[in-house]
């Protein structure tokens, strides 16, 4: 891919375009290391294992932000403690009511 330097104030940035970020996981928030070895410029995303799992949970969080608030309600918790009752044995349904009080 052919590329050219756009002005941006008094320096000049490369645009990347978004197939190549989604590809490499990388967003306007990820911090990336420019290197060269003398040749190439190399531009590489920098990886932590607390960000990579602040970034996971992020988008977990998103994508399933109605179930969670769901599950955290008093009531769904009622009604999958019930659901989870049928067929288990006395003591555990005595456990699982103890649960739900």
């Amino acid at each position: 891919m052919k590329k050219k330097l756009s002005a941006i104030g008094n320096s000049y940035g490369l645009v990347i375009e978004k197939p190549i970020l989604e590809l490499l996981n990388i967003d306007k928030e990820t911090d990336l290391e420019v290197t060269t070895d003398g040749v190439r410029l190399i531009i590489e995303p920098i990886r932590t294992a607390r960000k990579s799992l602040r970034s996971s949970a992020e988008k977990i969080m998103k994508k399933h932000n109605s179930t969670f608030k769901k599950l955290s309600s008093k009531s769904e918790q009622k009604k999958l403690i019930k659901k989870a009752a049928k067929g288990i044995t006395q003591e555990q349904s005595n456990v699982l009511k103890k649960l739900s009080q």
